[in-house]
C-alpha cells in the first residue's frame, strides 16, 4: 500500500516502556511487510505468547504474497492477469478483500476505487464481476486491474487482532506502516497513546489520543502528494486538509476511508461517511495559514 508505507510520520505512536511501574514486561517482533515495518506488542511477555505472535508473522507473511500487486507470481497478479479473458477462482482471502472492497466503493460513491490505478479503464470498480457461489472473479473491462494497496494493510491487521483475541490475548498493539489497532492496556497498565504530528513542526505532537479497543490510520500529503482522486485520475491534495486520522473498531475500515476522506476533504461529504460507520470519527488537520488546525468529525 503506497499511502501507508510513505506515511508513517504523520502518526508518532507512543508505545510507552516495554515494563512500566506496576505493569508487566510485553514481547515485541517487527519485521519488513508488504514494503514496511511490521510490528506487534503483546502483554505479557510469555513463550505462548511469542509463540502466536511467531505463527500470526509467518500467516502476514503469506497475505503479502497472495495480496501483492507488484509481484508477478502472487495470487492477485495471476488474477489481473487473465479475470478478462475468463472468470478466475480465487482463494477465500482474496474473494473476501475484493467484495469488501466492492462494498467501500458503494459506500463512499465511488471515491475508494481498487481499479484506480488502471491505466484507461472506462469502468472503475464497476467492472469487477464476483461471483460468491463458484467462487470466481472476473473482468468485464481488459484494461481493469485490481490493487488492494487502500484496503489490504488493515485487513491483514484485522485478520492478526482476531487471531490473538483467539488465542486469549488480551492486551496487544499491532502496527504496519502507521496503520494501527491496539487492544487492553500498554506495559505499564495504561491505555495505549497515539500522538498526531504538528505538519509544521516535526518535533511537535497536534495531539494525543487514547486507543482503546479500536484501529487508527492516517492519509494525507505530509511527506509527498500520492494519493489518486479516482474520479479525475490526478493526484488529490486539492483541499484545505494536510490530512486526516481516522479511528474505527475495524482497522480495515479505518484503512479504507483515510483514504476517501482526505480525497474528498471535511465537508459534508465526509460527514455523510463518517456517520455511516459505526463507531468512527475523523480528526482532520487543516492548514489556516501556515498553523496547523484540528476538526474532527464523529
Amino acid at each position: 500500500m503506497s499511502r501507508i508505507f510513505i506515511l508513517v510520520s504523520c502518526l508518532c505512536l507512543a508505545f510507552g516502556s516495554l515494563c512500566g511501574c506496576g505493569g508487566q514486561k510485553g514481547y515485541t517482533e517487527e519485521m519488513l511487510l508488504m514494503g514496511t515495518t511490521a510490528r506487534i506488542t503483546v502483554i505479557p511477555d510469555t513463550p505462548e505468547n511469542q509463540a502466536a505472535v511467531h505463527k500470526i508473522f509467518a500467516r502476514l507473511n503469506e497475505y503479502d504474497r497472495r495480496f501483492s500487486f507488484f509481484s508477478l507470481d502472487s495470487e492477485l497478479s495471476r488474477l489481473n492477469a487473465a479475470a478478462a479473458v475468463v472468470p478466475q477462482k480465487v482463494s477465500p482471502d482474496l474473494l473476501e478483500l475484493i467484495a469488501e472492497s466492492l462494498c467501500y466503493s458503494g459506500l463512499t460513491r465511488g471515491i475508494f476505487d481498487v481499479t484506480a490505478t488502471s491505466l484507461q479503464r472506462q469502468s472503475g470498480y464497476g467492472s469487477i464481476i464476483i461471483d460468491k457461489s463458484e467462487q470466481t472473479v472476473g473482468f468485464s473491462d481488459p484494461k481493469t486491474k485490481i490493487d488492494l494497496g487502500g484496503i489490504a494493510v488493515g485487513y491483514c491487521i484485522d485478520k492478526a487482532a482476531a487471531q490473538l483475541h483467539r488465542r486469549g490475548i488480551e492486551n496487544f498493539l499491532i502496527d504496519i506502516g502507521g496503520d494501527i489497532i491496539a487492544f487492553g492496556r500498554n506495559a505499564g497498565n495504561q491505555s495505549w497513546q497515539i500522538g498526531l504530528q504538528d505538519p509544521f513542526s516535526t518535533k511537535e505532537i497536534l495531539a494525543s489520543f487514547p486507543l482503546n479497543n479500536e484501529a487508527v490510520t492516517t492519509s494525507g500529503n505530509y511527506v509527498k502528494k500520492h494519493i489518486i482522486d479516482p474520479k479525475t485520475g490526478t493526484v488529490s491534495g486539492q483541499n484545505p486538509a494536510l490530512s486526516v486520522a481516522v479511528f474505527a473498531p475495524r482497522c480495515v475500515d479505518a484503512d479504507v476511508l483515510a483514504t476517501a476522506l482526505f480525497v474528498c476533504g471535511p465537508g459534508a461529504q465526509a460527514e455523510e461517511i463518517v456517520h455511516k460507520v459505526p463507531g468512527m470519527r475523523a480528526v482532520f488537520v487543516i492548514d489556516r495559514g501556515g498553523k496547523a488546525e484540528m476538526m474532527e468529525i464523529k
